[in-house]
């Protein structure tokens, strides 16, 4: 069996780790198991999974509990485990380390894989966008597979070396997504709104996804409609502020805060209208799940058109008053729902699809 390390900031409920766990899940366990090395100690929403599926979780500390003492245990760990594996895969937002790399090609790990999941830095942070620079110039050194969600990631990790990276497709169960009339309508008379406009999101609550500005846009579209209902989906550093944001409007009987949730491809078939109005994106794991539910999406334009697969999206300024998009969402509010999940798979976004080539990188 092979067994293949994936370095990721942990497995938390999020993009990445979704886009992991849709992978780990479908492919052929019996024949390559995955493996963790994170860097946040806390229980993270997906480590019963794994341990169930047979993969191991090993921590390293921080970074921001010391450069060295990262180092000496990402040294450690690879002197030590490095011989179990013939593969290491990188997510990451940024380049701001690349130390995994090496040490992986230090101990002769054949395949060393770098993802990159996103086109710009969550922080502005001076130092981080330096070393990201830095290690961008030294990346080939040592990765020998370049991947990426989208054509604005690979220019935000490779620059104008696109010529050795792979666009690797956030695959998706799309069957599990699959719009469905009588799963919308358990839905909605389950928490009942059925005669309500259900606005929706899925996201961190982090100053990228832009979620204050969510909340904008539905207090604009309540003033044209009152009748609706916002359903915000996750959670994250910003999430206290942003319900005391709500409060502050008082609009806390239109708003409900659903947290961290493992059936959002059952919460997505009882909404209505998605908004996605990110600062800056890879290619959003949520918006192919949205659209495969069938949903019509009003999105940010700095998200990669990689991710508009079907004519249901419609991408906006996010820096237009939030009533243009209120009113561009009120024309919108009554459309015929159907499933997009055939479309979704055929152009490449079935995690079946996707498997079949990571296995073939895998097993080089």
């Amino acid at each position: 069996m092979i067994r293949v390390l994936h370095i990721v900031r942990s497995m938390d409920i999020g993009g990445i780790e979704t886009f992991i766990m849709n992978v780990y899940r479908n492919i052929d366990r019996s024949k390559i198991q995955f493996d963790f090395l994170v860097s946040l100690e806390d229980t993270a929403a997906f480590d019963e999974e794994i341990k169930k599926l047979g993969g191991n979780i090993y921590y390293i500390p921080p970074r921001r509990k010391g450069i060295i003492k990262n180092r000496m245990a990402l040294a450690k760990f690879f002197k030590e485990k490095g011989k179990n594996y013939i593969a290491i895969h990188q997510h990451a937002s940024s380049l701001t380390s690349i130390l995994p790399l090496i040490y992986a090609k230090k101990q002769g790990i054949k395949t060393r894989i770098i993802h990159s999941h996103s086109n710009s830095l969550k922080s502005p942070n001076k130092i981080h966008f330096f070393l990201h620079l830095i290690n961008k110039l030294r990346l080939h050194s040592y990765a020998n597979y370049f991947f990426a969600c989208s054509d604005l990631a690979a220019v935000w990790f490779y620059g104008d070396k696109k010529q050795k990276v792979e666009i690797i497709n956030n695959g998706i169960d799309t069957s599990l997504f699959k719009y469905g009339e009588d799963v919308r309508k358990r839905i909605r008379d389950t928490y009942s709104i059925q005669d309500k406009i259900v606005f929706g999101h899925i996201g961190s609550f982090l100053k990228v996804k832009n979620q204050k500005y969510i909340v904008d846009v539905f207090q604009s579209f309540l003033e044209i409609n009152s009748n609706a209902v916002l359903w915000l989906i996750g959670s994250g550093a910003m999430l206290a502020d942003i319900k005391d944001y709500v409060a502050e409007l008082n609009i806390s009987n239109k708003v409900v805060f659903w947290g961290i949730r493992q059936d959002t491809y059952e919460l997505l078939q009882g909404i209505d209208i998605f908004v996605f109005p990110s600062i800056f994106e890879g290619l959003p794991l949520a918006l192919v799940e949205a659209q495969t539910a069938g949903l019509k999406i009003f999105a940010s334009q700095n998200i990669s058109k990689q991710a508009i697969l079907t004519n249901n999206v419609e991408m906006l300024d996010i820096y237009l008053p939030t009533k243009i998009w209120a009113e561009k969402i009120n024309e919108c509010v009554v459309y015929e729902r159907k499933d997009y999940s055939h479309i979704i798979a055929s152009k490449g976004f079935d995690v079946s699809t996707t498997i079949l080539y990571l296995e073939k990188i895998y097993e080089k």
